[in-house]
């Protein structure tokens, strides 16, 4: 997928033919909220006990063994 548009520098102007989004602190802020928001509206949607651990369990000091928060960050910042 391209880059999204949130995660350029200059959104209103910005386009690029990257892909992914860059783990700048911005971007890895603006997933931790969007990932947190989504659990705080939709918990009650969630019926899978592995997304729900690594949910309860997640922390930025020691991402590379969550790859389900990582994958539900990229679809909130496509979105």
């Amino acid at each position: 997928m391209r880059r999204p548009r949130a995660t350029l520098s200059d959104i209103k102007n910005g386009s690029t033919k990257s892909y992914g989004t860059p783990a700048t602190a911005k971007i890895i802020d603006m997933h931790t909220d969007l990932t947190a928001e989504f659990v705080e509206e939709y918990c009650h949607t969630i019926w899978f006990e592995e997304i729900l651990e690594q949910l309860r369990t997640y922390n930025d000091a020691n991402k590379t063994k969550f790859d389900i928060i990582a994958a539900l960050g990229m679809v909130f910042l496509a979105d």
